[in-house]
């Protein structure tokens, strides 16, 4: 059991500083993300303005549309970080040789989750300073329940990242997996608006997606300080989807990786 904890440990560790290397070569993205991160966010503190006296779901329109955005982009580095790290591999010609150690698919992937979590916690409080600076409150935050609420929404939208790398193995090209999503989440999540001023069956459709209940649980806990009890509903339903998404996303991405080895095209890129 032991000499089993420390395989899994050293090879986490392993890919957790290759993944970072391959990031970090790239440092010019964190200050871009970093301006990336302003930018955004004030365009919408001007938006908030347009919102005049309204209070969409009950929140203040300048805290709802900085959570909004801070929470939906960190949760898309998350995806693109999932999907991303195989089709780099699959670029660089090193894939078939990541699969030929001796690790499953599904292992390789479990071992390379921690990174896309760190990842999208970095972008998370950089937006949220950012956010913070522009006038986000912070006096009512909830500490606990927001950083519980996060890591459940990275974990249920982890499953969903698994997806789109299972395509990249499969179909060896662009990803439409990342563009359907991104394009869903923004448009029924409730990351500009509430979800109920859409039409009952696309409200139907929101309340099946991760993104939703992460916007309603990270907005309640971060701008009206909502304890674990507050959002029990929301969270449950995260908890499901990773407890679901994550298996279900390694079973098919297994299936990817050994649908190509039979066809012979797992190295090609």
């Amino acid at each position: 059991m032991g000499s089993g904890m420390s395989s899994w440990r050293t090879q986490a560790r392993a890919i957790f500083r290759r993944d970072f290397l391959t990031d970090f070569r790239y440092r010019l993205v964190f200050l871009i993300s970093l301006a990336d991160a302003g930018l955004i966010l004030l365009s919408y503190a001007f938006l908030a303005r347009v919102f005049g006296d309204a209070h969409p779901d009950g929140f203040a329109p300048l805290p709802f549309l900085l959570v909004g955005i801070a929470l939906t982009d960190s949760l898309t580095t998350a995806l693109v970080c999932v999907s991303q790290g195989v089709r780099h591999n699959q670029q660089a010609g090193t894939l078939k040789a990541l699969f030929a150690l001796p690790l499953s698919p599904a292992r390789l992937m479990l071992l390379s989750m921690p990174y896309p979590a760190l990842r999208a916690a970095i972008d998370f409080v950089l937006f949220m300073g950012v956010a913070v600076a522009l006038g986000l409150p912070v006096a009512a935050i909830n500490p606990g329940a927001t950083i519980l609420v996060f890591a459940l929404s990275v974990a249920a939208i982890v499953g969903l990242g698994l997806l789109s790398a299972s395509f990249t193995i499969a179909f060896k090209r662009g990803d439409p997996v990342l563009w359907a999503l991104g394009t869903i989440t923004w448009l029924l999540s409730g990351v500009l608006y509430p979800v109920d001023v859409l039409p009952p069956a696309l409200t139907r459709v929101a309340s099946l997606l991760p993104t939703t209940h992460a916007l309603a649980a990270m907005r309640s806990t971060v701008i009206n300080g909502a304890g674990l009890a507050g959002v029990r509903a929301d969270v449950m339903a995260l908890a499901g989807f990773a407890a679901i998404g994550i298996p279900a996303g390694l079973w098919i991405f297994t299936l990817a990786v050994n649908h190509a080895r039979r066809n012979g095209t797992l190295g090609h890129a």
